[in-house]
């Protein structure tokens, strides 16, 4: 059974973090690591996660989602050692199934890939939409090629983390897609696996 770390950053959210964050579990039988990132809250977010008995790693103060999501990547990559990493937002709906499992399914017939479900939110709300470059049934899915996927909820492969660790990208996720295309890694949506964004962009919370 290949090995499962999913990564939550949070800050400031404590309202939408008891909501929303058990959505991944509550959805998928597949077992796998959950850590929370606390990025320097002050409404008692951390001190609720730990309450829950959640896995936290906290830092002092508001760094950014890309400095943050570095720093945990290097610590799951140490603790854990993961086969496949899932970014996951405290305010995301997963509206299929098993979705870790069908992702790892697909994964296991190619991992050159970063993955993720379609945000139907996007299609509610094309702005931020990203560029398509191909539509394309395979392996099972329907495939969206993308210049990037969100972060909503993604899974990437060890060796995509490797790679990017080996960079000083403190980037966003077109910057970071940009470069493991780059390194043949691409971007794609799976269409028939659906998730929503519930939640709002705190405004204290830096990118």
């Amino acid at each position: 059974m290949k090995k499962v770390t999913a990564i939550t950053l949070t800050c400031n959210r404590l309202g939408t973090t008891k909501k929303w964050l058990s959505e991944l579990k509550d959805k998928n039988n597949y077992p796998f690591n959950h850590i929370i990132v606390d990025n320097g809250s002050t409404d008692g977010t951390l001190e609720w996660l730990k309450s829950q008995g959640y896995e936290t790693l906290s830092i002092s103060e508001n760094i950014g989602q890309a400095r943050a999501l570095r720093i945990a990547w290097m610590y799951v990559k140490k603790k854990h050692n993961p086969d496949y990493y899932i970014r996951f937002d405290d305010d995301c709906e997963v509206l299929t199934e098993n979705v870790i499992e069908k992702m790892i399914k697909f994964f296991s017939q190619c991992d050159s890939y970063i993955a993720a479900p379609i945000n139907i939110s996007l299609e509610k709300n094309t702005k931020y939409m990203p560029q398509i470059f191909a539509k394309a049934k395979e392996k099972g899915h329907e495939i969206w090629n993308v210049s990037h996927v969100g972060g909503l909820l993604q899974m990437m492969p060890k060796k995509a983390i490797n790679l990017l660790l080996k960079t000083d990208d403190f980037q966003g996720d077109l910057q970071r897609c940009n470069y493991l295309i780059s390194k043949g890694i691409d971007p794609v949506y799976l269409y028939d696996l659906k998730i929503e964004h519930k939640g709002e962009q705190t405004k204290e919370y830096k990118l």
